[in-house]
């Protein structure tokens, strides 16, 4: 679903309500720029880059990051989290 004011595709997780998964919402919006939405495509990526924090390694590279706020019900750590090293 797409929320008002919103142009990302939104993912309803159990217990937890609806966040932005980012694959699917980027693959949405792919889709759509490929369809012709133009306007929708770029509102799209400016409000996923909205969300995301920039960050430099130690090599100098800057790179951006989406953090989800995916909490599994049981406690495991959320999609891959492990293979990041992120928990």
């Amino acid at each position: 679903m797409r929320p008002p004011g919103s142009d990302l595709l939104w993912t309803y997780y159990r217990r937890q309500g609806f966040f932005p998964n980012w694959v699917s919402a980027s693959r949405d919006l792919l889709r759509r720029d490929r369809g012709g939405e133009v306007e929708g495509f770029r509102r799209g990526v400016e409000e996923i880059v909205s969300y995301s924090v920039a960050r430099t390694s130690p090599q100098g590279i800057r790179y951006r990051i989406n953090e989800s706020p995916y909490l599994a019900p049981d406690s495991t750590a959320r999609p891959g989290a492990m293979r990041w090293g992120r928990a």
